[in-house]
């Protein structure tokens, strides 16, 4: 997560598409990639890491890189004001570094639930949560 936009402000996603206000969270302590990572802990519970517009059926994916003691941290999907779906995922797979694992969700735009995505980085332990590496992606829909 330390690729910034031209104003030195704003975290970009990998796809240049998506932009993040990191305020006081970035960290230059513990990074999977790179040197900066995200740190959110008891100072610091919540950052919305993006707002995309999206339509119906439209897929998405989207990833982060975690690391934390006990699973804390979260990765939210939600939608806009009156948007009847929120998915979250605590527990990761273990990823290619030690003490680090990979969060990720997918989620189908219906066509009643939204027109913003809401992607959420949260913590609200005790402990502190780096998060780095975020991706968001639209997919092709799968059908069979």
């Amino acid at each position: 997560m330390e690729r910034m936009d031209d104003s030195g402000q704003l975290l970009v996603s990998n796809d240049g598409q998506h932009f993040f206000n990191p305020g006081t969270s970035r960290n230059s302590g513990k990074a999977f990639s790179g040197e900066h990572s995200l740190k959110l802990g008891m100072k610091t519970e919540q950052n919305i890491s993006a707002l995309i517009p999206v339509e119906p059926g439209e897929q998405w994916v989207v990833s982060v890189k975690r690391k934390s003691p006990w699973f804390k941290g979260v990765l939210v999907l939600t939608g806009d004001e009156g948007a009847h779906f929120y998915k979250d995922i605590r527990v990761g797979l273990p990823s290619a570094r030690e003490g680090w694992d990979s969060l990720s969700l997918q989620i189908e735009i219906s066509w009643e639930e939204a027109t913003t995505l809401k992607v959420i980085l949260r913590n609200t332990g005790r402990l502190n949560a780096w998060f780095d590496d975020l991706r968001i992606e639209k997919v092709e829909k799968f059908s069979p």
